[in-house]
């Protein structure tokens, strides 16, 4: 039997996309962290707190990519390239250490989303770096 698990991530995905017209999709994606970040609020249990959590941090690792899209092919970027990449190379560096430090809540119920929020956090801040400091307006 075929798996059909991303079905409704691609599902989701166009929906999200789909209605981007007049803005680009890396603000389309803020705005959908946004309203999920709203939705935590209502949840009523840990797993769903968990599930939705993760779905944010996904959102935002999107997000930096369009962003870093964005960089890649924006007009002079030979001439950033190589400081650009060796930025890029020590930002993946403090993430990998990032996502390895132990949670406060490590063995419970809530160690998965406070990874999920403290990773998001940190995209956060790369993306707001990305935004002044690479990215040409």
């Amino acid at each position: 039997m075929k798996s059909t698990a991303w079905i409704p991530a691609a599902a989701g995905a166009a929906l999200l996309l789909a209605g981007c017209a007049a803005r680009l999709p890396e603000e389309e994606l803020c705005l959908a962290r946004a309203r999920l970040d709203k939705c935590l609020d209502n949840a009523s249990t840990q797993s769903e707190m968990n599930i939705i959590s993760a779905d944010i941090y996904a959102l935002a690792r999107m997000e930096r990519f369009w962003i870093e899209f964005r960089i890649w092919n924006q007009p002079g970027y030979d001439k950033i390239e190589k400081a650009y990449m060796k930025d890029r190379g020590e930002w993946e560096r403090k993430a990998k250490a990032e996502a390895e430090k132990p949670s406060p809540y490590e063995g419970g119920t809530l160690a998965p989303y406070e990874l999920n929020r403290r990773m998001e956090c940190f995209e956060q801040k790369r993306i707001d770096e990305l935004k002044t400091k690479w990215r040409k307006p």
